[in-house]
């Protein structure tokens, strides 16, 4: 984003960025004009800077003194986003777009649209007007190390000059005509804004209909790099075909700045929990990720039918090891790491221990009703596929194969620690009888995947209620409460 000036723009005196993520406004009040720029008078008139060589993005900061922050910033864009990382879609982001003249340019950077004053993007309580839309080849974010064909930047700015960027990647696909305006009319020399003769385009149209997004404050990617940009990246891309494309690549074919180190900052994706306002009800809603969480046909838990038998289910055999306990507060349950080497095995089929973690009350119901708590050993096999042994917890004597767990719950959310001195194992807290109702379902939690074999364990074991209560003073409310079984036999 290369600084062109200053400019007042609804009052405020700001910076105009206009190449990466430029900002434009300066010239939205202006009628464009058609000018054809005279090869001895350069229209560019700060430092030159560019994609390679001397003038690349590795020595943008030696380039004028103005752009120091291309090396010393401690928040800069773009960025390599992990996946992982749920996007979200709350708060959401709202775009008000309309239809604009094509106002279009090649600044020697990048190809530029201009749009006209009223268009806005609000998010959450925040809302920015929209000043110009540009393009970059390949994307500049990246994620999990992969970047796609192009990445357009919507540049936003409010009355006090503060920058929002919602970036979309554009990969190759079916032709899209809601480009065709700005991909058959891209200038492939240097230009002024000009405005194209009964030529519109809509930006509502361009976007994808899903908007969840990966959020995080970053810098615009081109000199002078400033900070504090609101970014929002999409993480649903749009197609265009291989020729609209190749018609961009055709004038820029690698304007894009390398990937910036993440430092201390948190890349924002989804917040669930137990609330109303992230809790089970809604959690199909925060994320296309989650989208299981309200359309899957196989979900958990479910209310069990306690006169349900199991006459002729294959034996649950485990063979459960002693463990050092390593706990902790994940911000929604607490866990415990299981060292590798433990097993559960049934009719054929073994998956090794991964974790147990507890829910207060059971996620389960037995004929509809809950007890305390219940534990979830989580286990996988070799191909990846899961499979959890659920226990009731009910009130009754104290438990002392569960007191190294119940002694050492992290109240905060955090990193897991090793208790040092304290070891744990399974098999002894385990009823005698492990005889389960079955049946396939899913995770309990987002994203709530399905293909989980469930085994829940018909004997319930036993905690006093001192260390009920104790487990409840961090979670009181952590379950889900049950699905519909659907067309699933037990």
């Amino acid at each position: 984003m290369e600084l062109i000036g200053s400019y007042w723009w609804k009052g405020a005196a700001l910076s105009v960025l206009l190449v990466g993520c430029d900002n434009g406004a300066n010239r939205a009040a202006e009628e464009p004009v058609v000018i054809a720029p005279e090869p001895e008078e350069p229209v560019l008139s700060e430092p030159d800077w560019g994609y390679s060589g001397d003038i690349g993005p590795e020595n943008w900061a030696s380039l004028d003194e103005g752009y120091a922050a291309c090396s010393q910033g401690v928040e800069q864009s773009p960025i390599d986003v992990d996946v992982s990382t749920p996007p979200s879609r709350v708060p959401a982001i709202t775009p008000d777009y309309s239809e604009t003249p094509l106002v279009i340019f090649n600044n020697g950077r990048t190809i530029e649209v201009e749009v006209h004053e009223g268009d806005s993007l609000t998010v959450g309580d925040n809302q920015w007007d929209v000043v110009q839309f540009h393009f970059h080849a390949n994307s500049e974010h990246t994620f999990d190390g992969a970047a796609y064909d192009l990445e357009m930047h919507v540049v936003h700015a409010d009355e006090a000059g503060n920058l929002a960027v919602l970036g979309v990647v554009i990969e190759p696909g079916d032709h899209n005509a809601s480009l065709d305006a700005i991909f058959n009319n891209l200038p492939r020399e240097l230009s002024s804004p000009t405005q194209i003769t009964g030529v519109t385009v809509n930006l509502a149209e361009v976007l994808p209909e899903e908007l969840a997004a990966w959020r995080y404050s970053g810098s615009l990617t081109t000199p002078p790099c400033s900070e504090d940009v609101a970014w929002h990246v999409l993480s649903t891309p749009i197609e265009a075909s291989l020729e609209q494309i190749g018609a961009f690549e055709g004038i820029f074919d690698d304007n894009y700045r390398p990937t910036q180190a993440l430092n201390e900052r948190e890349v924002d994706g989804v917040h669930w929990g137990y609330e109303p306002a992230n809790g089970p009800d809604v959690w199909g809603d925060l994320s296309p990720y989650y989208e299981s969480c309200r359309s899957g046909q196989e979900q958990s838990p479910i209310d069990i039918a306690s006169m349900i038998d199991t006459p002729l289910a294959p034996v649950i055999e485990i063979d459960y090891g002693s463990t050092p306990l390593v706990i902790f507060n994940n911000g929604h349950t607490v866990e415990v790491e299981h060292e590798e080497g433990s097993r559960l095995a049934v009719g054929g089929n073994e998956w090794e221990v991964l974790q147990f973690h507890f829910h207060a009350a059971s996620e389960h119901t037995l004929d509809a009703s809950n007890e305390r708590m219940e534990m979830h050993i989580v286990h996988r096999n070799a191909d990846g596929g899961l499979a959890v042994l659920g226990a009731f917890i009910e009130e009754g004597m104290f438990n002392p194969d569960l007191e190294p767990v119940f002694a050492n719950l992290p109240r905060e959310e955090g990193d897991p620690t090793l208790v040092a001195g304290q070891m744990v194992n399974l098999s002894w807290i385990l009823p005698m009888d492990l005889s389960a109702w079955r049946y396939n379902g899913s995770l309990t939690t987002p994203p709530c995947t399905e293909g989980v074999r469930w085994h829940v364990l018909k004997t319930p074991i036993q905690a006093s209620a001192s260390q009920i209560a104790l487990f409840e003073t961090v979670f009181d409310n952590n379950y889900r409460p049950t699905q519909a079984l659907n067309d699933r036999m037990l």
